[in-house]
């Protein structure tokens, strides 16, 4: 056992398990067959094991890694005696690497007194008596459950179909969409690292098997049409991952030959590329902190092809900011929490709970419904999500925790547990402005390259929800507290008395309502307006050896503010984070000589409709820049909310 979850995607399990969830709710609402229910509860307990697993060992790990570093950093003070030092922490360049050439030549001779031939033949036995003995239980069980009467199909009565059929064809295909998803981020981890060194690839053996025989059971229980249209949603999860699964079995195949041959070549490498001259202390700081204009040089190479804009220069906030205090030292003064954010938030929670109930004996397909949950639902959880924007940056309460609690408060009428994971996330974004592989706010390549045409971007409109839900997922991992477990378990207990007590279409308004209020609502325009490219630039922006700043930033001066917490003044938010919503508008208007001259937006529908259909704007529109374009010494971790201790770090901020 390597005690390890390097290799396994968080953000796949996590995905797996909000769609097992949904596949579990659907299927009870639906009425499947008994072992179908049962098969989809053990899928949701065998999910919550493995994330556990996954965060335990991340935890224990990094434990083990800050202890060591720990040991280095003492052992390596200039006052401590040379020879006391161990040989092997000597500063040799990648000693410090998760896996040094030495180490990976020392690992290569121990596994060559293996035979190869034999150690396949045993990986391949005791996988093929897994597979064996796993479809032998299955057997059984099916009989079980056959004798049991459990497999005979039931006659239903078409007047009486359940009222929750429409609520559970949802869920299905949340499920199916979930499902199709999950995998996506560990088809891109294992592309980005050329590896699949970890997996279990019984794993994803029985995986494959487990989708052909649900499927098939659903199949080979009936034919009929409606069985068929009512099982449609589960059909699409089961039988269209196989299609991802085979993807992973390649990548097995391709990346499996490179490692066979990269041990290989460790195994032969001359010791010449092991010990290298040791570079001096002076020469590696210099190219470390090399100069801007030697940057893009260095960088040209790795970003050719892309279409991003690719700064060289520091974000322009905290030097606007030093700017404007310096100018106007009063505006310090508009700085701390706002006491009326935590009433609005109280009357918009009211509403959606209130308007959930009202609504759980109307058809979900019905214009009262529909409106209900679009103008009114919407345009509440979009308003709730800029709240806990607000609240990440503790301008409810003075009290850091205080914070933190009402944010998970305000997090419940959405129906999905995020307001935990957003802070983090959100003040990286601050911290580290267009920051590639940090900034969770950007688009991956492979989003833009897919959605580059009309099409793609209305369906990056459409569902772009999901994408800021689970692309920072797949960036990078944050640490699990107790504020996000507490997150978790508040939001599944308020979703489960919500069904339980007011029925599945109560529940379905605040996820209807949430997943619209990221989509083609007019509100949503502000995910696109506030960052995203829209004026033409010249040609040479985005070559690498370009040094003109690219506006990165825009803000928007239209009456949705007034539902949005003033979102769209954003320039003056990334500039003054701790000033809440209510003085945004005087913050302008102190320093509107700073303001005045910058592009923003005047409609954010317009917004939309704008990057949908001009040809010259999409998701490469975005300003990027590489861990050397952020300032040393920038943003102060307490500079980013109100009440931040300084000099204490934030779990997660990077």
């Amino acid at each position: 056992m390597s005690k390890s979850a390097d290799a396994i995607s968080l953000a796949f399990l996590i995905v797996w398990f909000i769609g097992d969830l949904a596949n579990l709710l659907g299927a009870t609402l639906a009425h499947l067959v008994p072992t179908v229910i049962a098969l989809a509860l053990y899928f949701c307990i065998a999910d919550a094991v493995l994330i556990i697993q996954i965060l335990y060992y991340d935890y224990v790990n990094s434990r083990k890694k800050g202890v060591q570093s720990t040991r280095v950093d003492i052992e390596d003070r200039p006052d401590q005696p040379l020879l006391s030092r161990r040989p092997s922490d000597i500063g040799l360049p990648g000693s410090r690497r998760r896996s040094s050439v030495s180490q990976k030549r020392h690992e290569a001779a121990a596994l060559s007194v293996i035979p190869e031939d034999a150690g396949h033949a045993r990986s391949w036995l005791k996988n093929s008596l897994s597979v064996f003995a796993v479809c032998a239980l299955g057997t059984v069980g099916f009989y079980v459950a056959f004798t049991a009467g459990f497999w005979k199909p039931t006659i239903e009565d078409p007047e009486n179909t359940t009222h929750d059929s429409v609520p559970a064809q949802i869920l299905g295909y949340l499920s199916a969409l979930l499902y199709l998803g999950a995998r996506i981020p560990q088809i891109i981890k294992n592309s980005r690292e050329k590896s699949c060194e970890g997996l279990s690839i019984l794993f994803f053996v029985l995986s494959l098997l487990g989708n052909l025989s649900y499927g098939g059971g659903i199949l080979f229980h009936s034919l009929e049409k409606e069985y068929l249209l009512t099982n449609m949603p589960w059909l699409i999860g089961s039988l269209g991952t196989i299609a991802e699964d085979v993807i992973i079995f390649i990548q097995f195949h391709i990346y499996g030959n490179k490692e066979a041959q990269r041990h290989s070549a460790i195994e032969d490498e001359p010791a010449s590329t092991i010990f290298p001259k040791i570079m001096p202390s002076t020469l590696t700081t210099t190219v470390q902190a090399s100069s801007r204009l030697d940057l893009p040089k260095q960088a040209a190479a790795s970003y050719d092809g892309d279409r991003f804009f690719w700064s060289y220069t520091e974000e322009p906030h905290r030097t606007r900011r030093q700017a404007i205090i310096k100018a106007h030292p009063g505006v310090i003064k508009l700085c701390g929490p706002e006491p009326l954010t935590k009433y609005f938030v109280l009357a918009v929670v009211a509403l959606q709970i209130t308007c959930a109930v009202y609504l759980r004996n109307t058809p979900v397909l019905s214009l009262k419904y529909v409106l209900a949950v679009y103008v009114i639902g919407a345009t509440a959880n979009q308003n709730l999500f800029l709240a806990i924007h607000e609240i990440s940056h503790n301008l409810a309460f003075k009290a850091p925790l205080a914070n933190r609690l009402f944010a998970v408060f305000a997090n419940l009428p959405i129906g999905v547990p995020y307001s935990a994971a957003f802070r983090p996330y959100h003040l990286t974004h601050h911290k580290s402005l267009g920051v590639d592989g940090l900034d969770t706010d950007l688009p991956t390549s492979l989003e833009a390259f897919f959605l580059d045409s009309v099409l793609g971007k209305a369906f990056f409109c459409t569902f772009q929800i999901l994408f800021y839900a689970l692309r920072p997922m797949m960036v990078y991992h944050l640490p699990l507290t107790r504020i996000h477990l507490f997150n978790i378990v508040a939001q599944l207990s308020f979703d489960y008395l919500l069904l339980r007590y007011a029925g599945g279409r109560a529940l379905a308004y605040l996820i209807m309502s949430s997943f619209l209020a990221g989509s083609l609502h007019p509100c949503a325009g502000h995910f696109i307006a506030e960052h995203y490219v829209f004026d033409p630039q010249p040609k040479s922006a985005k070559e690498a050896n370009d040094l003109v700043p690219v506006p990165e930033t825009f803000s928007y001066y239209g009456p949705l503010n007034m539902l949005t917490y003033n979102v769209g003044l954003h320039n003056e938010h990334h500039d003054f984070p701790a000033i809440p919503w209510t003085r945004l508008p005087a913050l302008h208007e102190m320093a509107k000589d700073y303001y005045a001259g910058l592009p923003h937006h005047k409609s954010w529908t317009w917004v939309i409709w704008h990057f949908i259909w001009d040809k010259e704007v999409g998701l490469w529109c975005r300003v990027k820049r590489n861990e050397g374009g952020r300032k040393i010494g920038g943003w102060r971790e307490d500079e980013l909310g109100s009440n931040e201790r300084k000099g204490a770090g934030i779990p997660g901020v990077k």
